[in-house]
């Protein structure tokens, strides 16, 4: 996984922008573009088996906002621009965020 590049992601065959899929891993990263809301245009790839074989393709490339759903409650992100960082927010909840090892678990929980 560690090997998977840029040039690699965006040689992906792109999904159709209406379609809804499921996927076994998804891959945020910057597309090095601003979105007139001043966040940074995000491009998402994502994994998944098909036939026992994994494919990848290029899911969106235009978003500057992503919304989670988490316990049926709202988080949201965006990427800042020109960083590529990503930050998660919610309007009413608190992040619960446990011992800090290589996976970590955070819990969204409402105020």
């Amino acid at each position: 996984m560690n090997d998977i590049t840029r040039k690699f992601l965006l040689g992906l065959p792109k999904r159709e922008w209406g379609k809804t899929s499921f996927y076994d891993m998804i891959i945020i990263f910057n597309s090095k573009y601003k979105h007139s809301s001043g966040y940074a245009i995000m491009n998402i790839a994502g994994f998944y088996y098909e036939q026992g074989k994994g494919k990848f393709e290029l899911i969106a490339s235009a978003c500057d906002s992503i919304n989670w759903k988490l316990n049926e409650l709202p988080l949201h992100n965006d990427m800042l621009y020109p960083s590529g960082l990503i930050r998660f927010f919610t309007e009413d909840c608190k992040f619960k965020i446990g011992a800090s090892l290589s996976s970590i678990e955070i819990e969204l929980i409402k105020e």
